[in-house]
């Protein structure tokens, strides 16, 4: 199968069934090779910054990074304890720095210094989810900081009222409960959209790595997976999937209706709860009643963000993502035109409804890219952590991915091999200085002739060189105009008695990447083999070059050279 793919890697794209039956294979496994292998880019890679080399600011910029990494090894454990230092230096600030606040929400009003504290922890939590680029410690963390703030301003609250009723001591603490989880939420939205942009800038700068990895790097990381899967150190079936789970497969495959149908449902509730409150968003009022189905309604509000955000993770894709979330956004409009309290059509089509409708359709869109942007993360992230554990697929899917890179941008060029007959008797007890001076000018004079004609010369030696042409008809002309100006280059540029005198040898062959970054092409081989039986002052080719010539004449010769039939030029010399 993976033989087939790389000659064919268009067939990734077929039902993993048929190739399942067209080879003998599991189903699932074949679904999980097509899961994990990603079919490569030919986009050129962004050229790297060049690097600041200020040392001192460069050392001391490394050592804080390694301090905080160090601070923050284990996120949740950095999260908890910072939030807990944080809210005692606000319960404790009335009293160090006494300004007449009698509570923590009169001191973060009143002073700068809670602000402060509350911004740097802030500021330390959202450079954790940074860092590490995991989603879930946002969520964990949102949860933290609920649990702790709830807490102290519940209990700032109960003291401040502790001459009212138990019953309204009680609803006010709700509501503060209430009030914290929906900052709690804002503060987990913040550290998840901290934790995709470090995993996009994680991921790209691997991707950048990667892309820039040479073909000897290439070749060992496939044979070290190779080696890995030699030694039968695997394990069968991928790391927890959400692609079980019954939800997310009815989401896949009616994405839209899904969304469609999430979106009526979260405003349909929304509606009902303002209804039953007998809540006007237009004119709210500040009764604790009201007040309590406001936090409520912006609780589902928040429900309604992170549905958007799992609408786009499991969508598959940014184009259906975003797709996904203006369905989730079309669903709101019948629950916005139920005739029920101050909603109904007259409402609907205000400016100020339809304003608001807008504005949340677009944050439903961004939202939904944000969480199309985390299904790659993870998916990423799933990938290499399916690769460190050795798992089957995964493998397989990345030796597969690796073969299609080292086969990308395969191009055909036409290698053209010059040497230079018995150089050594030409240097024989000669001047060194005219020997170099001539050798020199050889060279200069073979890739000034050569880059006239579209060529690029790949290496040199001494007494010949590799060069390397678009076409074969390029590579013959050069090659022609190097016989023929031959006589007049060693009448005015050679100062050695004995003249230069030429063999040149062409072949034509493919070649993978760039001829400068292949460490071993049989093309230069061959087309350097083709040379040495060419006649001196003479251009031999294979027969590969002689189909792409179909204007000159060639006199083909009896033996082989590397299973290619080789054709000695008739005119090697411009008329």
């Amino acid at each position: 199968m993976v033989a087939h793919l790389r000659q064919n890697p268009q067939d990734a794209l077929r039902e993993p069934q048929a190739l399942a039956d067209q080879f003998g294979l599991s189903p699932r496994f074949v679904r999980s090779v097509l899961d994990a292998v990603q079919i490569p880019r030919s986009e050129e890679v962004t050229a790297r910054r060049p690097a600041v080399t200020l040392e001192t600011p460069r050392r001391i910029g490394d050592a804080a990074v390694e301090l905080f990494d160090r601070m923050t090894a284990n996120p949740l454990r950095f999260v908890i304890f910072s939030t807990l230092l944080a809210i005692s230096i606000l319960i404790a600030l009335p009293y160090i720095d006494p300004i007449g606040a009698n509570s923590i929400r009169d001191q973060i009003r009143e002073d700068g210094t809670a602000g402060f504290v509350v911004l740097t922890v802030l500021t330390f939590h959202m450079a954790t989810y940074y860092r590490h680029a995991m989603t879930r410690y946002a969520l964990y963390g949102g949860l933290v900081v609920w649990l702790g703030s709830a807490t102290a301003m519940m209990i700032s609250v109960w003291i401040e009222k502790s001459g009212s009723s138990e019953s309204g001591k009680f609803f006010i603490l709700l509501l503060v409960a209430l009030g914290m989880f929906m900052l709690s939420s804002v503060y987990a939205g913040l550290g998840c959209l901290a934790a995709v942009f470090g995993g996009w800038v994680k991921i790209r700068r691997e991707e950048i790595a990667e892309e820039r990895m040479s073909r000897q790097d290439l070749l060992e990381r496939f044979f070290e997976l190779q080696s890995r899967l030699d030694r039968g150190e695997t394990q069968a079936g991928p790391l927890f999937s959400w692609d079980d789970w019954p939800p997310v497969v009815a989401f896949k495959r009616h994405p839209f209706l899904v969304s469609f149908a999430l979106g009526l449902t979260i405003e349909f509730l929304q509606v009902l709860l303002m209804t039953v409150g007998h809540l006007d968003p237009a004119n709210p009022t500040r009764t604790a009643a009201s007040l309590f189905v406001m936090i409520m309604a912006g609780i589902m509000g928040l429900l309604a963000f992170a549905s958007c955000i799992a609408v786009g993770f499991f969508a598959g894709g940014p184009a259906k993502a975003v797709a996904a979330a203006l369905f989730f956004a079309i669903g709101w409009i019948p629950a916005e035109l139920l005739p029920v309290g101050v909603f109904g059509p007259a409402n609907f089509f205000r400016s100020q409804t339809l304003v608001g409708l807008g504005m949340n359709t677009s944050v439903f869109l961004v939202l939904a890219a944000i969480g199309a942007a985390g299904a790659n993360i993870q998916a990423r992230t799933a990938r290499q952590a399916n690769l460190q554990r050795n798992d089957q697929a995964t493998l397989v899917a990345e030796m597969l991915r690796i073969q299609w890179k080292l086969a990308d941008h395969m191009t055909t060029v036409c290698v053209m091999v010059v040497d230079a007959a018995k150089s050594s008797q030409m240097k024989t007890e000669e001047d060194p200085l005219a020997v170099e001076y001539s050798f020199r000018e050889y060279q200069e004079w073979l890739e000034e002739i050569s880059k006239g004609n579209s060529g690029r010369v790949h290496s040199t030696a001494g007494d010949g060189a590799v060069v390397e042409f678009p076409t074969a008809l390029d590579a013959f002309r050069a090659a022609r105009r190097i016989q023929t100006d031959l006589e007049r280059f060693n009448r005015e540029q050679n100062r050695l008695p004995a003249p230069f005198r030429l063999r040149i040898g062409l072949h034509v062959g493919q070649v993978a990447g760039e001829l400068d970054e292949v460490q071993f092409t049989d093309v230069i081989d061959i087309a350097a083999h083709v040379q040495g039986v060419s006649p001196i002052a003479g251009i031999a080719a294979t027969d590969s070059v002689v189909e792409q010539l179909e204007t000159e004449e060639f006199i083909p010769l009896a033996r082989e050279v590397d299973g290619h039939k080789v054709h000695l030029a008739l005119n090697p010399i411009e008329d």
